[in-house]
C-alpha cells in the first residue's frame, strides 16, 4: 500500500519518516517534498493500522494526515528543486 503523509514539518526528512512507519511495519520506499510525503509499506494490514493510529498526531510539532493513496493506479509525484521524482 502506498501511504499519503500530508502537514509535516519542511524539516522532517526521509529517515525520520522511514523510522515513524517501520515501528508499524516494513516500509519499502519513501519520497518527501517540503510539506508531504509517500510511504510505501508491501504489508496492506500493517500499513492500515498505521495509518489508523498515526493520523492526526502531532508529530515534530505538526498535526499530520495521513491516509492511503486515493487510487491504486495513480502515480505519487513529488516535485522537487532537481526536478519530478515518480515513486515506484
Amino acid at each position: 500500500m502506498i501511504i499519503q503523509l500530508n502537514k509535516i514539518s519542511p524539516r522532517a526528512n526521509k529517515k525520520d519518516i522511514r523510522n515513524l512507519f517501520s515501528t508499524y511495519g516494513v516500509v519499502s520506499g519513501v519520497i518527501k517534498s517540503p510539506n508531504s510525503a509517500f510511504i510505501r509499506m508491501p504489508d496492506d494490514d500493517r500499513a492500515a493500522i498505521a495509518i489508523q493510529n498515526l493520523d492526526g498526531m502531532k508529530w515534530k510539532g505538526w498535526n499530520i494526515r495521513v491516509k492511503p493513496l486515493s487510487s491504486k493506479t495513480e502515480t505519487p509525484v513529488c516535485r522537487t528543486s532537481i526536478g519530478v521524482l515518480r515513486m515506484f
